[in-house]
């Protein structure tokens, strides 16, 4: 074999180990893009339902990958063509290939009771559910992680907490304290558990907004000053976006709310939405802040 047909059988091999490489990078992109794990399995958010996108640590590909290929390159590459060739594949792979992870929607958690479950409403119309595509609209690139539980007290929302975080949320909306007023529970054992769940976020560097509530009035001035205190006084910390009332402008409107006068309907969650969005926004906002 000659010189020269020795350079052209070394440059075909390499050719065919770069075409090689390239589906396989493509193949692999289009698995992790589909939030697919071993044996075609979708990683699920245990809240949302949604496929979670690179969920396999193992499975990503950084810059390490396109410096080996580069070297192997080096290494075989016979003759300026297929140097010149090996140039272009990198480059090519470096547009397919996510150096570490791609960027993933933000993940906002609502954890609440009730209220945020969306008891009595048709699936895909809770609070959660219509506050993600009124923020989506905006052009916020986020999911909306429903732990809502109906009959939830703040105390067991902070039992719970732990369990909740394993979504990994990236914000959290707090919705609690309904139940507390239900039951007629002390406003300091309220106040501790929000403060506590609040803290626990915060160590996490987690964005927290804190949706308060009103005692109603029948309850007694004294006990409703208290209940209502609470919320603001936890809410003028300055890293806690406050919003004072979540039922503002729905409460004791019969049109907005079910028939049992606590719940709202698809009505009333939209509205709640709407007074709700600027400080949603505002959370988001943090969220971004905080990465960049």
């Amino acid at each position: 074999m000659t010189e020269g047909e020795t350079e052209f059988v070394g440059r075909e091999s390499t050719l065919d180990m770069v075409r090689a490489f390239i589906l396989g990078v493509v193949r692999l992109d289009k698995v992790l893009q589909a939030g697919h794990c071993n044996d075609g399995k979708a990683i699920m958010s245990p809240h949302s339902g949604r496929p979670l996108r690179y969920g396999c640590e193992m499975m990503q590909i950084n810059l390490l990958t396109i410096v080996f290929f580069t070297q192997f390159l080096r290494m075989f590459a016979v003759g300026k063509a297929v140097r010149s060739l090996s140039l272009s594949v990198v480059m090519t792979v470096g547009t397919l290939v996510p150096f570490g992870a791609a960027a993933e929607p933000i993940k906002l958690m609502v954890l609440g009771d009730s209220l945020v479950a969306g008891h009595g409403l048709p699936q895909g119309d809770a609070f959660p559910d219509i506050l993600e595509q009124a923020l989506r609209d905006k052009g916020h690139d986020v999911v909306l992680l429903n732990a809502g539980v109906s009959g939830d007290t703040t105390a067991g929302g902070l039992a719970r907490l732990e369990w909740s975080l394993g979504d990994n949320p990236d914000a959290m909306i707090i919705v609690l304290g309904g139940n507390d007023l239900l039951r007629g529970l002390e406003p300091a054992s309220t106040r501790q558990n929000i403060a506590a769940i609040i803290a626990a976020l915060q160590d996490r560097k987690i964005p927290v907004m804190l949706a308060g509530m009103q005692a109603p009035r029948n309850l007694g001035a004294q006990y409703a000053a208290e209940f209502d205190g609470l919320y603001r006084e936890i809410g003028a910390d300055k890293d806690v976006v406050f919003y004072p009332f979540f039922l503002d402008g729905v409460a004791l409107q019969a049109e907005l709310n079910q028939p049992d006068g606590l719940h709202p309907n698809l009505a009333g969650v939209r509205e709640i939405t709407r007074r709700i969005l600027p400080y949603a926004d505002q959370l988001l906002g943090r969220v971004t802040d905080g990465a960049s």
